[in-house]
């Protein structure tokens, strides 16, 4: 009865420790199933050349059965952590950036020049009572006289609007940054009160001339080099700014309207032509400075419109002309150009 006892015990004791031993590795017999089961049958249709680098049976050269299909190649699996690195696409070549963006520009538009800054700065030389505008006189209305004389207004612009053109070309060291070689062409019409006093005062200018129905004008070429950032872009519209400076070439002319004096078949008056009688030109260097606004033709189009305005600075020229001081003064204005660029 006694051995009984004791065998009861030890088959007791055997059955519990096997049930605790079996609780133990019953966690890692569920992984090892769900590691490779029969749900995974399909992924050892990979070649040999797929093998995952961690598996010990993958050899070189060999070629492991296929189950279940042809034999695939298996795609690289991502890693992070430093692993495994994917660079970003590049697109650069003679005509492209890195980023995408094409290398070199090339810009053409047309608008208005708006004169800003330059004035007259004193009363007319010799003249000492004020400049007043003559609303009443036939003949000279609208003209500026000081106690019967001619006279030029103090504080007015010596220009007035009119039109410009504009041409670029550039280099774009990316999306952002770029450089613009420019040439613009700015024309600004002389104001009456100008014109008259010229014409009606003994000047050098008129001393040997009839300036009866003489006009003037003011022409200022330019070539600068103006870096740009494009600080917006987005999906149809842009924006950035510009400026830099360069060499200016200014001119003030002077015209007069002349008759062909051809009457042909009976058609009397023939047609009138301005003829330059006379220019004041000089060189000095200038600067400009400003913005504008980029609209796409389309999503994936290069090309855009630009509406752009950019003060202009001119220093003042060299040479003095004493018919017309004014021509020589430093000159602002401001082109305000709608184009293309591409």
């Amino acid at each position: 009865m006694q051995h009984f006892q004791l065998l009861a015990k030890g088959t007791s004791r055997g059955l519990l420790c096997g049930a605790v031993f079996g609780l133990a590795f019953l966690p890692l017999a569920q992984a090892q199933q769900r590691q490779v089961g029969p749900s995974d049958a399909t992924s050892l249709a990979y070649s040999s050349s797929s093998a995952l680098p961690d598996d010990p049976g993958a050899a070189a050269g060999s070629q492991a059965p296929t189950l279940g299909g042809p034999t695939q190649t298996q795609p690289p699996t991502p890693t992070y952590g430093g692993q495994r690195k994917y660079g970003h696409q590049t697109y650069s070549d003679h005509w492209t950036n890195a980023d995408g963006s094409h290398k070199y520009s090339l810009a053409f538009g047309g608008g208005m020049t708006i004169p800003v800054s330059q004035r007259t700065t004193s009363s007319t030389p010799g003249v000492s009572s004020p400049c007043v505008q003559n609303n009443s006189q036939l003949g000279a209305q609208g003209q500026y006289f000081s106690n019967g004389k001619p006279c030029i207004p103090d504080n007015a612009l010596v220009q007035t609007p009119d039109w410009a053109i504009q041409l670029g070309v550039g280099r774009n060291f990316n999306k952002r940054l770029g450089v613009l070689a420019q040439f613009e062409f700015d024309r600004m019409n002389v104001p009456a009160s100008i014109i008259n006093y010229i014409i009606n005062s003994s000047s050098s200018l008129n001393a040997n001339s009839n300036l009866s129905g003489m006009d003037m004008n003011t022409h200022v070429l330019s070539l600068t080099l103006n870096p740009i950032f494009n600080f917006y872009q987005g999906d149809s519209w842009g924006a950035y700014v510009i400026g830099g400076g360069g060499y200016y070439h200014k001119a003030t002319n002077f015209t007069i309207a002349v008759s062909s004096g051809y009457g042909g078949y009976g058609y009397g008056g023939g047609y009138a032509s301005n003829q330059n009688i006379a220019t004041i030109t000089g060189n000095a260097g200038g600067m400009d400075i400003g913005g504008g606004v980029t609209r796409k033709f389309s999503q994936y189009s290069s090309a855009r419109l630009y509406l752009e305005a950019r003060y202009n600075y001119v220093a003042s020229l060299s040479n003095k002309n004493t018919a017309y001081p004014e021509a020589s003064y430093s000159t602002g204005y401001i082109p305000v150009v709608l184009g293309v660029r591409w």
